[in-house]
């Protein structure tokens, strides 16, 4: 089993899965991050990219991490931190960070133009038509806003539905925790 962490969240892979937390690959940090300097507007990288599944049943993944519920907050920031948990711009950017981490793990390579062999299984699982596609949003919000997590499975839905039908976009908490396809999401508390 493969465990991929940002703090207190977690995602559990089984053994047929190849992950990597992207967002610190050298593909992306000093590879395709650097292509697009507009202030305040870069390129943007999802936190975990993989490959799972065996034989012809793949599963391509991108998640990110979000957590605006952590106990380590401080108290001055945690306002903040609430009103940005159900913000517009979160979607955004979760939409953009999609688009640029399909992308970049497709064909980013490092400074050195060198690809990482735990990459190599990405570009020819998202070639194939029949690899589903699993676009996994690991979001902590105080309680007091669990009811606003429900909606943006739909908003981001619909804001990603020029993917196709293989692609799966689910909306997870420790509330409502995602096991399947061989994952596991898990937050410690």
């Amino acid at each position: 089993m493969t465990t991929l962490s940002e703090d207190r969240q977690h995602l559990d892979f089984d053994d047929d899965w190849i992950v990597v937390k992207w967002d610190e690959r050298a593909e992306f940090t000093s590879g395709l991050r650097g292509s697009l300097q507009r202030r305040g507007d870069g390129v943007k990288g999802a936190d975990v990219v993989g490959v799972g599944g065996r034989g012809s049943a793949k599963v391509a993944l991108v998640a990110e991490f979000k957590d605006f519920d952590n106990p380590r907050i401080p108290a001055a920031q945690a306002a903040d931190a609430a009103r940005k948990a159900t913000s517009t711009s979160l979607i955004d950017d979760l939409v953009r960070k999609v688009i640029d981490t399909l992308c970049g793990a497709t064909f980013a390579h490092d400074a050195s133009r060198r690809r990482g062999a735990e990459l190599t299984p990405w570009r020819p699982a998202v070639a194939t038509t029949t690899t589903q596609l699993l676009l996994l949003f690991c979001i902590e919000v105080p309680r007091t806003q669990a009811a606003a997590v429900g909606p943006w499975t739909k908003r981001l839905q619909q804001r990603l539905r020029w993917l196709g039908p293989n692609a799966r976009v689910l909306v997870t908490s420790s509330t409502t925790p995602f096991t399947a396809a061989g994952v596991r999401y898990r937050v410690d508390t």
